[in-house]
This record gives structure tokens, C-alpha cells and sequence, in this order.
């Protein structure tokens, strides 16, 4: 059985079509957008701008701002000060952007602490044959 592709993505099951295919279909698509993968009540999530990845969570990664508390890169207080300002924006930017447009963290620092949890997300969900996605077109960070 073969993806199902709508006008705004694509779904299907992980027994039919890898997830390297899936990436590989949005990458050279040069799709943006989310693809969200669920298995065995699992779940993750990759955003891609363009085709590249810009975002990863999965069940084995630490969330972004926990990661920069703990490595002692931003402070709690700046975590929860970002987390709130993002709350309240009418136009969604991510964490990251917040915290750089604050200065509490350097882009280049944001940007290799993201590069290391999009390789870490990829490697585990790379290893999944089983489960579901979906990739809905549209901006990665709403």
C-alpha cells in the first residue's frame, strides 16, 4: 500500500513506506511543513523548512529548553520568561527564536544544541518499521 497524498501532505503506514523514504520524499520536495509519527503510542515530531529538517522531538529527546537549563546555557528564569512571551504572540515564532531575539542564548549556540537533538530524534525514528505518519504542509513552528 502505497503513502496516500493529499493537497496539503502526505500519510501512511511505517510497514509500507520507511521513514527514510518519507524523509527523503520532503526533502527532495523540498517540502515545508510537520511530519508526525506515531507508534505503539509513541510519538514524534519533525519539522522541515524548505526540505531541511529545523526541528525534532521524539519520545528519547529532551525538549529544547531543558536541554539549555541543564547544560547551564540559559537560566530557568529565562526558560519560563521565553515560554511565556510565546504564549501570548499572536504570530507563533518557536522557542529557539524567542531566546535569540531576547539574547539569553547566541543563534550559533541554539543552532548546534538543535543540530544535536535533530540528529538524535532522526537516529531513533530512522529505527521505527512500524506506526503511522503524516506530513501537513504548512509552517513547522505553529
Amino acid at each position: 500500500m502505497a503513502p496516500e497524498a493529499g493537497s496539503s501532505g502526505i500519510s501512511g503506514s511505517l510497514r509500507d513506506v520507511s521513514v527514510a523514504d518519507v524523509l527523503q520524499f520532503i526533502h527532495i520536495g523540498r517540502r515545508t511543513g510537520t511530519l508526525d509519527l506515531v507508534r505503539a503510542g509513541e510519538k514524534a515530531r519533525i519539522g522541515f523548512h524548505a526540505g531541511s529538517l529545523v526541528s525534532a522531538e521524539s519520545p528519547g529527546t529532551p525538549r529544547l529548553g531543558e536541554v539549555l537549563v541543564e547544560r547551564r546555557l540559559i537560566t530557568r528564569r529565562q526558560l519560563d520568561a521565553a515560554m511565556v512571551v510565546q504564549s501570548h504572540e499572536t504570530e507563533p515564532r518557536s522557542l529557539g527564536q524567542i531566546l535569540v531575539s531576547t539574547r539569553a542564548v547566541p543563534a550559533g549556540t541554539l543552532r548546534a544544541v538543535v543540530e544535536e537533538k535533530i540528529r538524535h530524534a532522526g537516529g531513533e525514528v530512522l529505527r521505527w518499521n512500524s506506526g503511522t505518519f503524516e506530513f501537513t504542509a504548512g509552517d513547522p513552528t505553529a
